[in-house]
């Protein structure tokens, strides 16, 4: 536990690596903190479809046009959260009528659902849209500002020692991440 009384996960160092490439069976809890596709079981439609995604000669490219959408709002800086529904609602509405996957087991899975942590997470966690990733950090560091911001001034009018070295630290590490960030 910190000192906010925040309690963070008991993870043993070493217990867990970063990141697996391969499925994790959802009986082994060997790695609950995979956060990437390939370690979910769940259904990703950019990870399944990764050519088309459309049946029928229309020429139509259902995947690329999903991800056009979803890098035409990151660079608009829409909140991760908002791009991940209004990829859902696009997929549900216009695309998963068209949409088969073949579990690991063979079995054919008809318009199957793309749940929005699985669309989140692949927002997130896959290369293919690294803004969002910057765009998630950038807000968090807003929120943690604004939120020892808050606190920077005790009821009777002083000043917060251990507040001020916080916000004076987090301001320093959001400037430094601005100037790493910033297009040259």
């Amino acid at each position: 536990m910190d000192t906010d009384g925040v309690v963070c996960p008991d993870v043993g160092e070493g217990e867990y690596p970063a990141y697996s490439p391969w499925h994790v069976d959802e009986n082994d809890k060997r790695n609950p903190y995979d956060y990437h596709c390939a370690g979910s079981g769940e259904f990703c439609f950019f990870c399944e479809y990764q050519n088309g995604g459309c049946p029928d000669d229309t020429g139509s490219d259902l995947r690329r046009d999903l991800s056009e959408m979803a890098k035409s709002l990151i660079e608009g800086k829409q909140e991760p959260r908002v791009i991940a529904r209004l990829l859902r609602e696009t997929y549900d509405h216009n695309i998963r009528t068209f949409v088969e996957f073949c579990t690991e087991a063979g079995k054919v899975v008809r318009q199957p659902e793309w749940s929005l942590k699985s669309i989140e997470r692949h927002l997130m966690f896959s290369t293919e849209f690294r803004g969002i990733f910057h765009s998630w950090m950038e807000r968090s560091y807003q929120a943690m500002l604004i939120r020892v911001g808050d606190k920077l001034i005790t009821e009777d009018g002083r000043v917060c020692g251990t507040g001020s070295k916080q916000f004076a630290t987090l301001t320093k590490a959001y400037l430094d991440f601005q100037k790493s960030t910033a297009k040259k």
